[in-house]
């Protein structure tokens, strides 16, 4: 049975999920990476219950859930079947909470719960859900071994996934290729840890001579174009002037982000005043940097705080109260547990998003914009460096992206100050 603990306390109000075992007296095993709250546990369901608040968190929370209790269900019937003798240490030595690689969905799951522990909410929701539909199409999932995972699998879990048949209707195919490509992560990750198998491996004749090779092309990828904006609308826009303040903050975070280098909502909210360092550049002039981890590669990255960045920033720390040592008002509450500073700045990134649109029409933005959101202003701010300079390695190392061993090369050659001479005057 899985319940909810009302002991050790969490300073966000939740409380560590248990899984209590009573074959020969009662034995309770916790799972400390996964939390609720008194008033979202839903104990006839053995649930989170799925709010505005918490939703990715819960989803994670009860994809894992679900797992755990089917490995459950698989000991208990393995030694019934068997007429053995079926006590609680036998069930906690099998599951162990630290879940063993023997199959795909266990190292999975010890992959979600790796992210969980890392404060790394959306990409363990993006492994939840492959692992959802997974076992939404194979009942038998929990069973696969990696050498199960072939070119026909993955061939069949697509089929079944667009099938007009499917319960629901077929899948949007950019969700589809989300999770194979989740899926195709996962597998490499195995292999690289040991327990993988290279001589299924559907994806590639990385590991070996291959019959078929699945590919994942063009079709499976979402139609839709990187969001961006113009120059001329994006300036435009930079000179609307708002007359509602949440307007003018909304704005100020939006820009702040563009001139930034497209900094994501996430690694600006977690700015602190001690991130901002003073130095000298490579001719001799004094200047300030901010430096931060991006969240989603955990890359140290130094940002020049030029007059475009300073004014923005400017604006947000003269007319907003900031708490704690937080450079900008994102924040608003001081928490120390990091599930709820997430759950926190993913509820203002949207309210953010929500304010944009609004602005959008109020401002008259092209209609193609009116979806505008915060990560139009990363992709915004590669397009125009793109344009100013024709140079994608330029773009490359501005962005920090170390998708290919020519932009890893440029990097290292390449300083933080040299970098910033790209990004100034991006729209004027």
């Amino acid at each position: 049975m899985l319940v909810k603990t009302t002991d050790r306390k969490r300073k966000d109000g939740s409380y560590p999920i248990a899984i209590e075992f009573n074959f020969n007296g009662r034995s309770i095993l916790t799972q400390d990476d996964l939390l609720a709250r008194i008033d979202d546990w839903e104990q006839d369901f053995e649930r989170v219950r799925e709010t505005k608040r918490n939703k990715d968190r819960a989803f994670v929370t009860n994809v894992v859930l679900d797992s755990l209790a089917t490995r459950i269900n698989n000991i208990v019937n393995e030694y019934r079947e068997k007429n053995l003798i079926l006590t609680n240490a036998i069930v906690i030595n099998k599951l162990a909470l630290k879940v063993s690689g023997d199959t795909v969905e266990n190292f999975a799951v010890e992959h979600i719960l790796n992210l969980v522990k890392n404060n790394q909410i959306g990409s363990a929701k993006i492994f939840a859900e492959m692992l959802y539909y997974l076992r939404k199409f194979d009942s038998h999932f929990c069973k696969k071994c990696f050498a199960d995972i072939d070119f026909n699998y993955v061939v069949a879990f697509e089929k079944a996934q667009l099938s007009p048949k499917r319960e629901g209707g077929p899948r949007k195919k950019g969700g589809i290729s989300v999770n194979i490509r989740s899926l195709r992560t996962l597998l490499n990750k195995a292999i690289a840890d040991g327990i993988g198998c290279t001589e299924t491996y559907p994806f590639s004749t990385k590991y070996g001579p291959r019959t078929d090779i699945y590919v994942i092309t063009k079709r499976l990828k979402s139609k839709s174009r990187k969001p961006l904006v113009p120059k001329s609308s994006l300036l435009d826009f930079y000179n609307y002037e708002f007359d509602e303040m949440v307007y003018k903050r909304t704005k100020a975070y939006f820009f702040l982000s563009f001139f930034a280098a497209g900094i994501n909502f996430m690694d600006l909210a977690k700015l602190k005043v001690t991130d901002i360092k003073r130095c000298f550049n490579t001719r001799g002039e004094p200047i300030e940097y901010f430096v931060y981890e991006r969240s989603k590669t955990h890359e140290p990255i130094e940002v020049i705080i030029n007059g475009d960045i300073r004014e923005q920033i400017d604006i947000l720390r003269t007319n907003f109260t900031t708490v704690s040592d937080y450079l900008l008002p994102i924040v608003t509450i001081p928490y120390e547990d990091e599930v709820a500073l997430y759950d926190h700045i993913v509820g203002k990134r949207k309210k953010v998003s929500i304010y944009l649109k609004r602005m959008a029409k109020i401002s008259n933005l092209p209609k193609e914009l009116l979806n505008i959101s915060v990560c139009y202003a990363r992709y915004s701010f590669a397009n125009i460096v793109y344009g100013k300079t024709n140079c994608i390695d330029i773009v490359s190392g501005v962005m920090h992206h170390t998708d290919t061993s020519t932009t890893k090369l440029y990097l290292e050659d390449v300083k933080a100050d040299e970098l910033a001479e790209y990004t100034k005057d991006l729209i004027r």
